[in-house]
């Protein structure tokens, strides 16, 4: 083989390398936007189904109190968020799900099938707002009738958070 030959021999080892990098790199990136896809999938149920556990509660703690005949938007709690004494597990109302900002972590709804040690954790908060009922995306500094629910999902294997948003009045 003359030098020509080794050029034109190396060269096409070169261009057959950076084509196996190339098809290995799309492989991942499909691998990885698959993982992210069904993450969201999950994500979002786990979403849906918490929205429908907070709409389920009633509107406002004064709304539970039966010797009340008359609510004023007066009565309405403020600031929103639990009672004291109030947990998770006994919530009533809607604004008992106002997280403050605190992130809750839930590893029950993803497990390895193969392992179940191995857990994919994912992280949730809400935010329980009153918002006017001719602007529901901006949050009222004042009682209303009618509060919005603003709720993120995510994990770290997720490129983006799942937000899922609901207006409830009363």
């Amino acid at each position: 083989m003359n030098t020509g030959q080794i050029m034109l021999s190396l060269g096409a080892i070169v261009l057959l390398s950076f084509l196996i990098l190339r098809v290995n790199s799309l492989n991942i990136d499909v691998q990885e936007n698959n993982i992210n896809f069904r993450l969201g999938v999950v994500a979002t149920s786990f979403a849906n189904t918490y929205l429908d556990l907070i709409k389920s509660k009633a509107f406002d703690e004064v709304v539970t109190d039966t010797t009340k005949s008359n609510i004023l938007i007066s009565d309405l709690t403020y600031p929103l968020g639990p009672e004291l004494g109030e947990t998770l597990a006994n919530y009533d109302d809607i604004d008992d799900y106002n997280f403050n900002g605190n992130v809750l972590q839930d590893t029950t709804v993803l497990v390895n099938p193969e392992d179940p040690t191995k857990k994919t954790p994912l992280f949730y908060t809400a935010e329980v707002y009153y918002v006017l009922p001719n602007d529901p995306n901006s949050k009222s500094n004042s009682r209303q009738w009618f509060k919005r629910i603003d709720f993120k999902v995510w994990a770290y294997e997720m490129t983006d958070t799942i937000k899922l948003s609901v207006v409830i009045g009363y």
